[in-house]
């Protein structure tokens, strides 16, 4: 899928630090138009099991631990005192509806839940259940990427017809 966490990978791949980063995939994805050909893992493969293993930080725009994780819910439940890793959670869009059946602290494993607005922060905090150091304000990075530009000295030209 080509949203937020995309524009997130693409935008951190660049980054020169020691950091190891993938974007996984699925097998069918793998020549779609858009998606990189570097640093892509297939899910559910060895591979993708090896590092989910060894990760230190999972960035995920999926809210189910079965839609992010390759392992199986008996395999995560045997070795989860082993897993150390922090599960950030950078969802799809704005958090504009009343939804903590869904997206309560209570019924996410996210250890971190990244933000765009102060609405969301207060929804999250006041609703959901969350706390302050739950939440990054970070923006939404498939709108970050894009350059607006100011158009200066632009004219709109409206017309009145009277009879």
């Amino acid at each position: 899928m080509l949203d937020n966490a995309y524009e997130q990978f693409k935008y951190d791949i660049k980054q020169k630090d020691s950091v190891k980063r993938y974007y996984v995939i699925h097998e069918k994805d793998r020549n779609v138009a858009g998606f990189p050909k570097s640093n892509t893992v297939v899910y559910g493969s060895v591979y993708h099991k090896l590092l989910f293993l060894y990760s230190s930080v999972i960035l995920t725009s999926f809210k189910e631990r079965q839609e992010y994780s390759p392992l199986s819910n008996r395999a995560h439940n045997t070795l989860y005192s082993e897993l150390e890793q922090q599960v950030v959670y950078l969802q799809h869009g704005i958090l504009n509806a009343h939804t903590p059946w869904l997206y309560g602290k209570h019924k996410t494993n996210f250890d971190k839940f990244l933000i765009s607005s102060d609405f969301e922060r207060d929804n999250l905090l006041f609703n959901y259940g969350y706390r302050e150091k739950d939440l990054l304000k970070t923006g939404m990075p498939r709108f970050d990427k894009n350059n607006y530009k100011s158009e200066k000295n632009k004219k709109n030209l409206i017309g009145s017809f009277m009879a």
